[in-house]
């Protein structure tokens, strides 16, 4: 399985200096793209690939159907599994905002300390808000400390 990135990787404005960075990564990693993102050829052979908001076709933590994209799905991708068969939603593009619902799970730099996560970590996440009934709001005290 890949690594995926969920958007704005790069930001405004694109640069060498992002270029060179994405160049660096390891492992193989598919950017799910953001609203930020301006993929230049040099940056989009640094990704396996680079893509649109994807669904997992395998189960991670228990959990089948999650869904990746930057932007949160409209929230009838989540609720209502007879229409579409999604679990859940790992997103970003909101920052230090809460998810709209338990069955988002915002993963954005602001929410992991500023390092990546593991699929399995942002999963788990996912599938705690779903037991709680509640969105993971982000914890300034314990950020600031």
């Amino acid at each position: 399985m890949a690594d995926s990135g969920l958007g704005d990787f790069s930001g405004p404005p694109m640069n060498r200096r992002i270029e060179e960075i994405a160049e660096r990564l390891r492992g193989r990693i598919v950017l799910i793209a953001g609203n930020h993102d301006r993929i230049t050829s040099r940056m989009a052979a640094a990704f396996a690939r680079v893509t649109g908001p994807q669904r997992l076709r395998t189960s991670v933590n228990g959990i089948r159907g999650v869904a990746l994209s930057h932007v949160p799905l409209h929230q009838a991708a989540t609720d209502e599994p007879g229409k579409v068969a999604v679990a859940g939603n790992l997103h970003g593009h909101i920052h230090q905002r809460t998810s709209p619902t338990p069955r988002h799970c915002n993963v954005c730099v602001e929410h992991t300390e500023y390092r990546p996560i593991r699929l399995e970590e942002a999963v788990e996440r996912l599938a705690d808000q779903i037991r709680t009934g509640q969105p993971a709001a982000l914890d300034v005290e314990r950020r600031n400390t």
